[in-house]
């Protein structure tokens, strides 16, 4: 009689943390997910210069190396949004869409990701690598990237340019789709920026070919 009392009394227990359990897990909020966005350009831009160019690796700050988005609080806080995650891991999503918008303001279709291509590797004459420090929105809805990148040869043998860019821009809202949209803007800035300093080596290197005139 105590013997199947127990048993009885262990069923019921179980059959309680089981319905518990599949209760909690049914009511967890689904997971949105999201991504960087590529520059739209006036589709009038047509890929005529003649510039081949190779974009990465580039490294991003281990905090970003989660699937969850992270925005940054009050008092060095950081804040891991649990159901709110980029679609593909960030270091390549923003090696993808920073190689993109490139290759639009360029021009050119001579402009792809590190380990893509590679057959294309052997006329490839330029080189963009970096290392990202931050990428993330504060708690003023202020969203800020801060990146070290370096244009060089294709074997990184020969640097042209050096510098460590941070650029800014406002969210529109505390919605983690803004947040997105607003990263997305500063990849756009900073591509304007590593396009200038291509375009600017080569006038120089064009300099330096041209023969003198006596």
């Amino acid at each position: 009689m105590y013997s199947q009392s127990v048993k009885t009394s262990t069923t019921i227990l179980l059959v309680v943390i089981v319905t518990t359990l599949l209760g909690a897990c049914s009511s967890s909020p689904a997971s949105r997910y999201y991504t960087l966005q590529e520059t739209v350009i006036d589709s009038t831009v047509s890929p005529t210069r003649d510039v081949s160019l190779r974009v990465g690796p580039i490294y991003m700050p281990r905090y970003l190396n989660r699937p969850q988005m992270v925005t940054r609080g009050k008092d060095n806080q950081m804040n891991v949004a649990e159901y709110d995650r980029w679609i593909e891991p960030l270091e390549r999503g923003f090696t993808r869409v920073l190689t993109v918008n490139i290759s639009k303001e360029l021009g050119s279709d001579w402009v792809h990701e590190f380990g893509i291509g590679n057959e294309a590797s052997e006329i490839t004459t330029l080189r963009v690598i970096g290392t990202v420090t931050r990428f993330d929105v504060d708690a003023d809805q202020l969203a800020t990237l801060s990146m070290q990148w370096a244009l060089s040869d294709v074997n990184v043998k020969t640097v042209y340019y050096v510098t460590r860019s941070t650029t800014t821009q406002q969210a529109s809202s505390s919605s983690y789709s803004d947040h997105a949209e607003a990263l997305s803007n500063l990849l756009a800035e900073i591509a304007k920026e590593i396009t200038a300093a291509i375009e600017q080596q080569q006038l120089d290197s064009e300099d330096t070919e041209s023969p003198e005139i006596n």
